[in-house]
């Protein structure tokens, strides 16, 4: 076993709260713009930017279980966050749906 990349005692519950709360910003800007038709960037921009964080946690902590870090180490760094990654990635599927019944909506209300 190598020697540990840092201390996950002290910093094990970075990743998860960091993705947590901008995924938790990104529903609430979700659930107030999408149902007006707006923030079409923003809304993209936050959910590829936590998929891209997420996608880099994950790759990180493989990297770090194939050179043998301590459970720990790899496991803070893919197990809060696989389950996010995946919930983000649908998520964005399903984004460009919701804006069309917007649309939808908004075309037939007058």
């Amino acid at each position: 076993m190598t020697e540990p990349w840092f201390d996950p005692n002290h910093w094990a519950w970075l990743p998860g709260t960091l993705l947590g709360c901008l995924t938790g910003l990104w529903g609430s800007l979700i659930g107030v713009l999408l149902p007006l038709g707006k923030g079409r960037i923003v809304i993209f921009g936050l959910g590829l930017l936590s998929a891209g964080l997420a996608t880099v946690s994950v790759i990180t902590g493989l990297i770090a279980l194939a050179v043998g870090q301590p459970f720990a180490v790899w496991f803070f760094l893919i197990g809060p966050v696989l389950p996010m990654n995946v919930l983000v990635v649908v998520a964005l599927c399903f984004l460009p749906m919701c804006y069309r019944m917007v649309e939808a909506r908004r075309i037939r209300s007058g």
